[in-house]
């Protein structure tokens, strides 16, 4: 069997596309974020961009910054966000799920 029998790979359901505060510059098809955008939205895959600088940050400011990635995420996929509340301290999570395919 060759590649061209299996079944086409399913699109990812999100690309985050990793920025930097510097692209903003750049015009057009200088600008990376704007490529990559581009490229997965003609493939039907939503984007959620996220500047490298979002996270050089002092580490107690990394929960609040990772929240509102998550929420942003979650939006896009079109989900109904809801928070939990907790009467004592809790540890942050960030669950991101991961697949691949292998073609050849």
């Amino acid at each position: 069997p060759s590649a061209a029998d299996e079944p086409p790979a399913l699109p990812p359901d999100l690309a985050l596309v990793q920025t930097r505060e510097s692209f903003k510059r750049a015009h057009g098809d200088q600008n990376p974020y704007f490529v990559a955008k581009a490229a997965f939205m003609t493939a039907g895959v939503p984007v959620q961009a996220v500047q490298a600088e979002t996270f050089e940050c002092r580490p107690h400011q990394l929960p609040y910054r990772l929240n509102n990635l998550s929420l942003q995420v979650y939006a896009k996929l079109d989900g109904v966000p809801w928070v939990i509340t907790t009467r004592q301290p809790s540890s942050h999570e960030l669950v991101v799920g991961l697949g691949y395919t292998e073609v050849g």
